[in-house]
C-alpha cells in the first residue's frame, strides 16, 4: 500500500505486463517438451495476455494432444517466423529443465495480478458511472 500524500491516478499503476515471461515459457516448453503435462496443470490458454504467445501455447497443446514431436523445427514451421526468430529462439538458450516449472508458476501468478488489475478497472468504471446503482457497485460480479 502506498503512503504517498499526493492524490493517485490510474497512470501511477501500470498494467502488470507478462509478455517477457510468456515468451520465456513458450521457449522453455519448446526446449523441454517433456514438461508440457506439468505446464498444462499450472497454466491455461487464458493465462497468456499476448495473442501470439496464446496462439503458440495452443499450438503446443494441439501438437501434444496429437502425439506429435515438439521441437524447435516443428514448432517454427507452425508459428509466425518473425515471432519465432526474434522472440522465441533467442530465449531457448536460457531454458532449463528446472526453470520451466518456476517460469510457469511465475506466469500463473502474473495472470492473477492482471485479472485483479482488470477487475479494479471495472470497479472504477462502475464507481464513476452515475447510472450504476449502489447495489450494482456493492455486488459487482
Amino acid at each position: 500500500m502506498r503512503n504517498d500524500k499526493k492524490e493517485l491516478c490510474l497512470s501511477d499503476f501500470p498494467f502488470p505486463s507478462s509478455t517477457a515471461m510468456e515468451r520465456q515459457v513458450i521457449a522453455d516448453l519448446i526446449s523441454n517438451p517433456e514438461e508440457m503435462q506439468e505446464a498444462r496443470r499450472i497454466i491455461k490458454a487464458d493465462t497468456f495476455a499476448d495473442e501470439q504467445c496464446r496462439h503458440a501455447w495452443n499450438t503446443l497443446c494441439e501438437m501434444q494432444d496429437k502425439g506429435e514431436e515438439i521441437d524447435l523445427v516443428s514448432v517454427f514451421n507452425r508459428l509466425d517466423k518473425d515471432f519465432m526468430t526474434n522472440a522465441i529462439v533467442p530465449l531457448t538458450a536460457q531454458s532449463g529443465f528446472l526453470a520451466t516449472h518456476t517460469h510457469c508458476n511465475i506466469l500463473a501468478s502474473m495472470a492473477v495480478r492482471q485479472r485483479a488489475y482488470q477487475f479494479g478497472i471495472r470497479m472504477i468504471q462502475e464507481a464513476t458511472d452515475n447510472a450504476a446503482s449502489l447495489d450494482e457497485l456493492i455486488f459487482m460480479p
